[in-house]
């Protein structure tokens, strides 16, 4: 997969592909990059289990027997 750079006053950008902003949750804030051996890693910072996931969580949860308690608002 290739990306665009471009040019953004004195500094780079660089135009990723909405599909993997998405698929790392890219756009929810602060982003994180390294220097790897061989390049530079970009990791969203705010990390969201995606949704496809949530339905497993909960299963496990049940299963183990945990609960939330006062896990309801009033008012």
């Amino acid at each position: 997969m290739h990306a665009q750079s471009v040019q953004i006053g004195n500094s780079m950008g660089l135009r990723l592909p909405r599909s993997l902003i998405k698929q790392f949750y890219l756009d929810m804030g602060e982003i994180e990059l390294s220097v790897e051996n061989d390049g530079i890693k970009i990791k969203s910072v705010a990390h969201v289990p995606p949704l496809e996931t949530w339905d497993l969580f909960f299963k496990t949860a049940i299963a183990d027997n945990k609960t939330v308690d006062n896990d309801v608002f009033e008012g």
